[in-house]
Parts: structure tokens; sequence; C-alpha cells
């Protein structure tokens, strides 16, 4: 067997092996992501690279928008209604700064 055929069938097992199936992307974003210390817009890409292609992506910005503390939150409320994510988002991190 040539060395670059064992190589990808070894590199194809391994991402296999550890690439979290769909729904362990989908548990996890449900019940795993949190805002911590992360700024809000990593939240969001996290969450948002989680749900990629099966979850709907304004599902994903009202899962965001409900991580987020309650004084932040409020002040988003217009963007949440638009669904415009990126104003969202990128007010969400003036404001936690």
């Amino acid at each position: 067997m040539p060395q670059t055929d064992r190589y990808a069938s070894l590199k194809a097992h391994l991402i296999k092996k550890y690439t979290l199936s769909t729904q362990q992307k989908i548990d996890s974003l449900l019940k795993e992501c949190r805002l911590g210390d992360k700024k809000p817009s990593e939240l969001y890409t996290e969450m948002k690279g989680l749900g990629q292609g099966h979850v709907p992506p304004n599902t994903v910005l009202l899962l965001w928008y409900r991580l987020l503390p309650n004084d932040m939150a409020v002040q988003l409320d217009d963007a949440i209604t638009r669904q415009d994510a990126y104003a969202a988002v990128k007010k969400a991190d003036r404001l936690h700064q």
C-alpha cells in the first residue's frame, strides 16, 4: 500500500472518530454554550458553527440572545426583532466592553 494512501486512510479515520456528530453538535448548542469570559461575538460564532446546516440562523440568533445577561439583552431588542444578527452581535460586543 502506498504511503500516501495509508496517511489518507488514517486521516479519514481520525476525522471520523474525533469530529462531533450532528446530534452532538446540536446537543452542545442547546446545552453547553455559555458566555463565560467570551465576547458575545465569540459565543455567537461558536453557536453558529455548531448549528451550521442543521439549525436555522434565526434560531441560533434567538438562542444566543437568551444566553446574554438581561441588561445587555434588553438593549438588543430592536436588532433581535429585525433578526439582524450582524447589528445585534456588533452592539453586544460594544456593550460588553
